[in-house]
C-alpha cells in the first residue's frame, strides 16, 4: 500500500468521524464479544451523565439503565457494533463517533479497539 493510498484511507476516515466528545446517544465503540470488558465502564459513564443532569427528563440522551444487561437491552445511548457493522456504518455516510476512553476505560483496553478501527475497518473502505 501506498503512502498516498493509506493518506487517503486515513482521510475518508477521519471525515466520517466526529471529533470531540459526542452526544451520549452517537456514542459507539467498535468490538467483537466485549461487552463484559466495556460494559461496566459503559454502564459507569450512563451513571454519572444521569447524576450531573438530575431531573432531566427532556434530553433524549440520558439512558435509565441501572444494570449493564437493560444498557444493552435499551441499545440507544451505548453500542458497541462489530467490524462489519462499523464498516456499513461508514459506507452508508453514518458518522462512526468513538470515545475510547469512556467510563475510564484503561487506556491499553482504549488502544485494542482504536486500533481495531484502523486495522480492519479502515483497510475495507
Amino acid at each position: 500500500m501506498t503512502a498516498n493510498t493509506l493518506s487517503q484511507r486515513w482521510s475518508a476516515l477521519l471525515s466520517s468521524l466526529s471529533i470531540g466528545p459526542p452526544p451520549a446517544h452517537q456514542r459507539r465503540l467498535v468490538g467483537q464479544g466485549c461487552r463484559t470488558e466495556l460494559g461496566p465502564h459503559l454502564l459507569h459513564d450512563v451513571r454519572s451523565h444521569v447524576a450531573i443532569n438530575q431531573g432531566n427528563s427532556h434530553t433524549a440522551s440520558i439512558s435509565t439503565a441501572s444494570s449493564i444487561e437493560e444498557l444493552r437491552t435499551e441499545d440507544r445511548t451505548h453500542r458497541i457494533v462489530t467490524v462489519d457493522e462499523a464498516f456499513s456504518m461508514i459506507k452508508a455516510g453514518t458518522p462512526l463517533p468513538l470515545q475510547p476512553l469512556v467510563g475510564g476505560l484503561p487506556p491499553e483496553i482504549a488502544w485494542r479497539h482504536l486500533r481495531t478501527v484502523t486495522d480492519e475497518v479502515m483497510p475495507r473502505l
